[in-house]
């Protein structure tokens, strides 16, 4: 939102949640596809607009999240409105690690500055997220 007072932008914090079917799912491609690989993949949330005004809007990763087919993907609406309330679709970069010590080395503000995970000039919204999964345990971490 612009404040007209000073002239800047100022940025809303946005509360991510990551449903349990984003997790299964991860599990599932690590398990069967990835493996020991670590790719770097494009994905989507979705973003709604707050409830009311103190609180902060909701990033929402599930599986849905993982686009198989990134031109499938593309072709649904990039707004919707589901019962009363605006819902968008916000690209991002998934990002994981294969031990907890390389993600708690692991440095988002250096990572935004990465310019492999720069951020695409033709996105106004764009999200990164970083993630390890012990998947023995079922410990799973992001940021």
């Amino acid at each position: 939102k612009m404040d007209k007072k000073v002239g800047y932008l100022n940025y809303d914090k946005v509360k991510p949640i990551v449903d349990i079917s984003f997790w299964l799912k991860f599990t599932q491609l690590k398990l069967d596809k990835w493996k020991l690989d670590c790719p770097s993949l494009d994905i989507v949330g979705s973003i709604s607009l707050p409830l009311a005004a103190n609180s902060s809007s909701n990033l929402v990763i599930d599986e849905s999240s993982f686009a198989q087919d990134q031109e499938e993907s593309k072709e649904e609406p990039q707004k919707q409105t589901i019962g009363g309330l605006i819902k968008f679709r916000i690209p991002g970069k998934f990002l994981h690690f294969n031990t907890i010590e390389e993600y708690k080395a692991f440095s988002m503000e250096e990572a935004v500055k990465d310019p492999k995970h720069a951020i695409p000039t033709e996105f106004e919204n764009y999200f990164i997220i970083a993630i390890f999964g012990d998947l023995k345990n079922y410990d799973f971490y992001f940021q």
